[in-house]
């Protein structure tokens, strides 16, 4: 059950960072301004918030059933190479040799990790 929720915590840290960037581009419809910093939130925003809110929660929780020094160093790794995936495909961002090598060394990392003495 517990890596149900650590698929959970990926896909809704995932999905909410994608859902502020879309908040965030023009001709997103914004509901309100944050005047000190001029940050202009959409409806997509909130739904990001949100999801984020929720991976955070899940996140407290799992760190707590995990080795720290392991399970820390997986999520961010995971949540990492998809944010760079969903860079690529969603929001055409580019994606270069620097970007595959850094790729490659945190998927390389993650194993490193998780090797058995």
């Amino acid at each position: 059950m517990i890596y149900v929720i650590c698929a959970v915590y990926l896909c809704l840290s995932v999905s909410g960072l994608t859902f502020m960037k879309l908040g965030s581009l023009e001709g997103a419809k914004e509901l309100l301004t944050i005047p000190i910093i001029n940050m202009k939130i959409s409806g997509l925003s909130l739904i990001g918030y949100t999801c984020y809110i929720f991976s955070f929660l899940l996140y407290t929780y799992i760190v707590t059933k995990f080795d720290l020094g392991i399970i820390v160093p997986l999520l961010a790794g995971i949540v990492n190479v998809l944010v760079m995936i969903v860079a690529v495909l969603v929001f055409k961002e580019k994606f270069n040799i620097y970007s595959c090598i850094g790729v490659c060394m945190i998927i390389v990392g993650i194993f490193l990790i998780n090797m058995k003495k």
